[in-house]
């Protein structure tokens, strides 16, 4: 192989590698299912009704049919986690009374926990788990229970 032969060789194969790539990064991926979550420790008063944040990241619109969310809290106390609330489809339950996640705010990738008049035993830390079929996401978030100023 002469030298012109060797060198066209050369040019040929970085326009491949750069005709590769270019197509490789124009390629359409498929995009991780992620979690945004309102920092990592929240803080409510004792008796107040709490909004535990957990928003599906970069979903405007999620179909809730192939959805699944389920909530847990591990407390102060113990490693045991429990289970608070779940939905799947057309299926939801509250384990812990008056907890809820607003399914027209779910279509909107809002999977944000409800719960009302929450007490100082219900500190410690909140998992939400979102599965989007087939992917899977978690956000973890403490909150701080305090007691409010007397009056």
């Amino acid at each position: 192989m002469d030298k012109a032969e060797g060198s066209a060789g050369r040019v040929w194969w970085a326009f491949a590698q750069l005709l590769v790539l270019g197509l490789w990064r124009t390629l359409p991926t498929a995009g991780v299912l992620e979690v945004e979550m309102a920092g990592t420790t929240q803080r409510v008063f004792q008796n107040d009704n709490a909004t535990i944040f957990c928003k599906v990241s970069g979903s405007p619109h999620v179909d809730i049919r192939i959805m699944g969310i389920t909530w847990f809290r591990k407390s102060l106390a113990s490693e045991r986690e429990m289970k608070l609330f779940e939905f799947f489809g057309n299926h939801q339950e509250a384990f812990r009374s008056g907890a809820v996640v607003l399914p027209r705010r779910l279509m909107k990738g809002d999977a944000s926990l409800q719960l009302p008049r929450v007490q100082l035993w219900e500190a410690g830390e909140y998992r939400c788990e979102v599965v989007i079929t087939p992917q899977k996401a978690l956000g973890r978030v403490w909150l701080e229970v305090v007691v409010g100023p007397q009056t």
